[in-house]
């Protein structure tokens, strides 16, 4: 898919993804339009990934920043059953998720969530991972973005009137 985009011509064949460093935060022009999100980025993210807290993944084409996003270890209380007895399941947490405003609607953020699926597979070969999570914000854009690339929301009752929605999706080879 290529589309033009502010005198970028976006393809997700040139998209490239590199752990941030200093350096490239120090040369960071991006914003998400999201106070919260360009805070972590330009104030907390080192910090996060210092304190292995998170490592935090800039996506960029031809030297521009399109997005970012943060990985963590997690656990998930999910009431599957398997023959193996466990409260929590192992998973990956996209801590943050954000996309550069000047390339919103252009499919970076499901690009990034595809990304992670796959990084998350290949991964679990040693390492046991059954899921992805996210605490998505509770608006009604972000939940329909995470649904629609197959998240689901985990006990939808408690969640109405949470700031963030925990929600979920099973990792699969398919």
């Amino acid at each position: 898919m290529t589309i033009k985009s502010n005198n970028l011509k976006l393809d997700e064949t040139q998209y490239e993804v590199a752990r941030l460093d200093k350096e490239q935060l120090n040369n960071l022009i991006f914003d998400s339009e999201d106070e919260d999100l360009n805070d972590f980025i330009f104030n907390e993210s080192l910090d996060y990934c210092k304190e292995n807290l998170a490592i935090v993944y800039l996506v960029y084409q031809n030297n521009i920043v399109l997005g970012y996003f943060s990985l963590s270890a997690d656990s998930v209380k999910i009431n599957e059953k398997l023959d193996i007895k466990l409260k929590y399941f192992p998973s990956i947490k996209i801590g943050r998720l954000a996309v550069n405003k000047e390339f919103k609607g252009n499919g970076v953020g499901t690009w990034i969530i595809k990304w992670v699926i796959g990084y998350a597979l290949k991964i679990r070969m040693g390492h046991g991972i059954r899921y992805l999570s996210v605490d998505a914000y509770n608006q009604v854009g972000v939940i329909n973005f995470y649904e629609n690339n197959k998240f689901s929301i985990y006990n939808q009752k408690k969640n109405k009137k949470k700031l963030n929605i925990p929600m979920y999706m099973i990792l699969n080879d398919e």
